[in-house]
Formats: C-alpha cells, sequence, structure tokens
C-alpha cells in the first residue's frame, strides 16, 4: 500500500522511477508541463516586478511630448497669461483674431489655462510637461487607491490593463491642454460612484466640489455628468426590478449629489448659457460635419483593420480588447452571483461608444473599464480569476509593450521629452524675424500655427485662423476648406481680395502652401527655418530694409527629426536647387537615427527627387540657351 501511494505521489510530480537489475533507480522523468510552468511564471513576483518596470519603459517611450503636432497649450497659455495677470474669469475671444470670428463663442477654461500659464512661469515647457506626468500619476493613483479598499492585489493582470489604459488614452493624454484634468476628474467620479457602491458608505457629496471645479477648468465636465446620470439611470433599473444595487437611502443622496452637481456646474462665467452652448455643439451638424477634418474628431472604427496612423489604429484595438475583457468578465460574474448590474452594464457600454466615436473622448471607456473590472471581480468574489488568466494576461502585456516600445522607436519622428525639443516644434525664429523687421499686418496663416502668433506675437499680430477652431466655423473655416479643395493662384487670389493680407507664414507641415505662396508671382519668400517659411506681397517689400535671406544649410546641421528635414528638402529642391538639397540629404543620412523605418528608403527617394530637379533645371537652361540663339540669329537676319 506505501508502495502503491508512493508511486502515485511520484506520478503526480510526473515521474516514474523504476529499479535496474542490480537495483540502481532509472530516472524514467517526463518533460516538464510547459503549460504548467508557464503558468507558475506568470505568477511569479519576480515577473511582476520585471513587468513593472517594462511597463513604466513602454509608457515613457509611448508618451513623448507632442508640441509639434499640437499647438493649443499656445493659445491656452495665452488665455491664462490673460485670466491671470487681469484676475478675471472672462475673457474676450475676438482680440486675438483680424478675420470675422464668433463673437458670442462661450468657452471656459479659466482654471485649466491659468494652471497651464502659472506653471509656465515656473519653468517653461519643462514644468508643463512635469504637470502633465502628475495627471498621468493622479489616475494611477485613484487606480491603486481603490485596489487598496476592494482589496484587490496587484498583479500582472492589473499591469496588463494599466497598459491597455495607457495605450488607448494615448491619442488625448499626449497634449497638454485643459482637457487633460479631465482624466483625473473622471478618474475621480467614477471612483465615488464604485467606492460608495462597494462599501455602501455615502461620500457622494464630493460631487457638487468635483465639478465645481471640473465646468471651470474645462467642457468635458458634461461627460461627467453624464456618467452620473447613466450610472443613477442603471442604478434604479437595479433597484426596482432586480432588489439589487444601492439602498434605498443612498438612491436618494445620490439624486440630491447629482442635482447638487448641477446647480455647481451653473458657477461658471455664462451661466446656464455654457450648458446650451455645449449640447449645441454636440448635436450640431454644421459642427460635427466642420470638425470632421479635425484628427481629435477622427472615427476609431475607421482604423481597427489598419491605417497609416499607428496610433489610432493602437487606440481602437485596444479599446476592443479592454471591451471584450469586459464582456467576458461581467458574463462570468454575473453568472457566479446570478445577477446582472444594469448599471455598470450602462455604463461602459455608453462610454465604449463614446470612445469609438470621438478619438480625443478615447480615454472615459479605458478609465471606466478598469475601475469597473476590479470592482465586479471583487464584488462576485472571484479574485481567484485573474490568478487563473495570468498567463493570457502575461501573453496580452508582452504583445502590447514590445508592440509599442518597437513603433516608439522606428515611426516617431522626434525622440524629445520633457521640453527638450520645443526649438523643434514651434517656430521660435520664424516669429522673432516677423517682429524684428516688422513685417506688414494682416497677417495670413495656416490653421496649426496661429496658436503660437498668439502667445508669441499678440497684440503685434492678430491670427488668420487657429486651433481654437470654434469661433471660425461660421465664415473663416469654411473659407479654408474651399481654399483646399481649389488650391490655385486664383483661389488665392480670391481669398486675398476678401482678406487683405499682405504677409503670410506657413507651417513646413502645409507645403502645397507654400508652393503656392513661392510660385505666386505677386509674394516673395522672404525668410524660413525649421518650422515655417515667411512670405511678403510684393507691393510691401520696397517698404521693408530686409537682409538677403539666408539659404546655408549649416543652419541645420543638428536636426535629427526626419520629418523637419524632409520638409526643408522640399524647400531648398524647388527654390534654390539640388546643390543644396543634396546638403540636406547627407545631414538626413547622418543625423536620423538607424532605428527610424523608412530611413534609407526615404534618403534613396530624396536623392531621387535631386537628380530629377538637376535635370529639369538643365532642360530649362538648355532651352532658354536655345531661345537666345534663335533670337540672336533672327536679329542678324
Amino acid at each position: 500500500m506505501e508502495k502503491k501511494k508512493y508511486s502515485k505521489s511520484k506520478a503526480v510530480r510526473g515521474t516514474n522511477d523504476v529499479n535496474d537489475s542490480n537495483g540502481a533507480k532509472i530516472n524514467n522523468s517526463k518533460a516538464p508541463d510547459i503549460l504548467s510552468d508557464i503558468f507558475t511564471l506568470s505568477n511569479s513576483k519576480i515577473v511582476f516586478l520585471c513587468s513593472v518596470l517594462v511597463l513604466v519603459i513602454s509608457f515613457f517611450l509611448y508618451y513623448p511630448e507632442a508640441l509639434q503636432q499640437d499647438y493649443d497649450v499656445w493659445f491656452h497659455l495665452k488665455y491664462g497669461e490673460h485670466y491671470v495677470n487681469n484676475f478675471t474669469w472672462k475673457i474676450d475671444h475676438t482680440v486675438f483674431s483680424w478675420t470675422p470670428i464668433e463673437k458670442n463663442w462661450i468657452y471656459v477654461t479659466w482654471i485649466g489655462s491659468s494652471l497651464l500659464y502659472l506653471t509656465y512661469k515656473i519653468g517653461g515647457t519643462f514644468t508643463l510637461h512635469i504637470l502633465q506626468w502628475l495627471v498621468f500619476l493622479s489616475v494611477f493613483i485613484v487606480f491603486y487607491a481603490y485596489s487598496k479598499i476592494v482589496s484587490d492585489k496587484h498583479d500582472i493582470t492589473n499591469l496588463m490593463l494599466l497598459l491597455l489604459v495607457a495605450i488607448a488614452s494615448n491619442l488625448e493624454a499626449l497634449y497638454i491642454k485643459p482637457e487633460m484634468f479631465t482624466f483625473t476628474y473622471f478618474a475621480v467620479a467614477v471612483f465615488i460612484y464604485l467606492y460608495v457602491k462597494y462599501k455602501n458608505k455615502n461620500i457622494f457629496y464630493i460631487y457638487p466640489v468635483l465639478f465645481l471645479a471640473w465646468v471651470n477648468t474645462h467642457g468635458a465636465f458634461i461627460f461627467g455628468f453624464f456618467f452620473l446620470c447613466a450610472v443613477f439611470g442603471g442604478e434604479l433599473v437595479n433597484f426596482f426590478f432586480a432588489k439589487k444595487g444601492l439602498s434605498k437611502t443612498l438612491l436618494v443622496h445620490f439624486a440630491i449629489s447629482i442635482f447638487l452637481s448641477y446647480l455647481a456646474t451653473l458657477f461658471n462665467p455664462y451661466g446656464f448659457d455654457y450648458h446650451i452652448t455645449i449640447f449645441n455643439n454636440l448635436i450640431t451638424e454644421n459642427i460635427l460635419n466642420s470638425a470632421s477634418g479635425v484628427l481629435a474628431y477622427f472615427s476609431l472604427w475607421d482604423h481597427v483593420f489598419g491605417s497609416n496612423m499607428f496610433r489610432f489604429v493602437n487606440g481602437a484595438r485596444t479599446i476592443l480588447v479592454m471591451a471584450a475583457i469586459f464582456v467576458v468578465v461581467f458574463i462570468y460574474c454575473a453568472r457566479k452571483k446570478r445577477e446582472v448590474d444594469m448599471a455598470i452594464l450602462f455604463a461602459n457600454a455608453a462610454f465604449f461608444m463614446i470612445s469609438m466615436r470621438i478619438a480625443r473622448a478615447s480615454f472615459f471607456f479605458p478609465i471606466l473599464c478598469y475601475l469597473s473590472l476590479i470592482y465586479i471581480i471583487q464584488r462576485a468574489d472571484v479574485s481567484h480569476l485573474k490568478r487563473k488568466v495570468a498567463t493570457v494576461s502575461f501573453a496580452i502585456f508582452l504583445y502590447w509593450s514590445v508592440l509599442v516600445s518597437y513603433q516608439s522607436l522606428v515611426f516617431l519622428n522626434h525622440r524629445e521629452w520633457f521640453g527638450s525639443g520645443t526649438a523643434y516644434s514651434v517656430p521660435i525664429k520664424e516669429m522673432e524675424f516677423m517682429k524684428e523687421n516688422k513685417l506688414p499686418t494682416p497677417v495670413f496663416n495656416d490653421y496649426l500655427i496661429g496658436a503660437y502668433i498668439m502667445w508669441a506675437l499678440y497684440p503685434d499680430y492678430k491670427v488668420f485662423i487657429d486651433p481654437r477652431y470654434a469661433p471660425y466655423v461660421d465664415e473663416i473655416w469654411p473659407a479654408i476648406v474651399n481654399f483646399n479643395k481649389n488650391m490655385s493662384i486664383d483661389s488665392l487670389n480670391q481669398l486675398q481680395q476678401k482678406y487683405p493680407f499682405k504677409t503670410a507664414v506657413i507651417h513646413m507641415k502645409t507645403m502645397p502652401y507654400i508652393m503656392l505662396f513661392a510660385n505666386h508671382p505677386q509674394w516673395r519668400l522672404v525668410y524660413f527655418d525649421k518650422i515655417a517659411a515667411v512670405f511678403v506681397h510684393v507691393s510691401e517689400l520696397q517698404k521693408l530694409n530686409l537682409k538677403q535671406i539666408d539659404i546655408s544649410t549649416q543652419r541645420f546641421n543638428d536636426v535629427t527629426d526626419p520629418s523637419i528635414l524632409v520638409d526643408l528638402f522640399q524647400i531648398y529642391n524647388a527654390f534654390f536647387g539640388p546643390q543644396f538639397s543634396m546638403q540636406i540629404v547627407e545631414i538626413f543620412k547622418q543625423n536620423v537615427s538607424s532605428l527610424y523605418s523608412g530611413k534609407y528608403e526615404t534618403a534613396t527617394k530624396l536623392e531621387q527627387a535631386a537628380m530629377r530637379r538637376n535635370e529639369e533645371l538643365i532642360q530649362y537652361f538648355q532651352q532658354q540657351k536655345q531661345l537666345q540663339e534663335q533670337q540672336k540669329s533672327q536679329g542678324q537676319q
């Protein structure tokens, strides 16, 4: 009996020792159970700690500064300067533009913009990025605090979910503007509700204070209010039909807190009119259709199956992954407890659709989903489920961490952090040139660069258009859209006749604008640098004492951003000849990281473009020479 018991015990461990003819044991062990080993590895403390490090590295690589892509921060700094210096919460939005603008536009960010301005005054863009990362940290603190409250043990599944939240939220979290504070506000709003739901302790009256700050920070407070209404409606369904969820007393307190929160949101510079404006913007087709051309309003559904914008693809797919995880866990826990929590279901379903519909809202569902998953797992007392799925979680974590780290290294044009790349993101030298030489007004500018003109040149210069966008919807935005569709010398003439600008400053990212102005006989390129090109109308040139334009390529020997170098190549190749553009190609080859995807293919294409330009010039000069010879021959005859 003992021998059989011993053999069975050995068999459980996967061994089967027998004796040979001399009595010696022969080890006839089976191969280790690979799946079992992976399962054990996934739940190990060492793997968890290493994964924390991987998470931090992946997050850092995926979140470089984005001043080059989004200029909103600059007009918010100008707004903040006004709020702080004048000790007010109102502003005349029309004073920054010389073109027709909506005079009654309602926009409230006085807390958010003031915080950005005060932070900038401390240490420039460096402290702005510190503030941004403090916002990230605040969301993590909310996640961590809730896990501690419900006795949730942090493991690889938590890290996997955190990574998915970070990737999905990247589309909006990457940018520094008042809207980023919504990450903290929304996380706290979800935390309060789920805390009460789990602990049965009333802290609902924090909501009015939260919304008082939120409404004066950014208009995204409306999504927080929508969250309260969604979960309250779900709780009513739970109470009346399932006899579950919040107690009658807590429901009453919840209703009162929602009402008080609404009253708190009326305490803003415009009162109830602010709510009406936001509501109209959400339902007005003209606003939504016009905004469809702005990246922040792109639908993520269009990127689920891939596109050339990997951040949008990642955002769409990680939201879908989180939604799938939520559905599986929700059904499992519902069957375990034999009840369906309609409040949690309603809220997550609604914000899933919102996050997939608009890129700038992509962070709402991930934040809500993360906290909801922690809640329903602990509420159903199935925390062991996380340990069981550790292997799957680990695989998902590895896939996404490796993918986004790889993409960050090979696809990103710039890899600066904490303000180190500001000089390569905004037209500092271009604005200095305009101011020093007192270029004539009014000024034409593209949509992106307008915000920096507001910050750097106001009140000496006002903008044609800027990323505030909404005030221009009635007239200027449609004019720009039509101009873009019919871009030609005639359309530029018509635009100038209606809006008589004398100077044009254009971002390199709108290269078709630059080429159009350069080919127009009435406009002259007077300056360019890494970010923008400056043109002046010929009628104004004689009034100015401008130095000869510096066309040396040595100015750009330290540029490492491939997109900037490509833009500079186009300028040199088109206007100054291949002998200069080839110098930019050499800088490109030397400075651009070898990790950058398509470096050598891009360099080859640039060289080919320079050769074609050289052939065009040779052919042009030959034709001119032949024409001169023909004219000379005809003259002699």
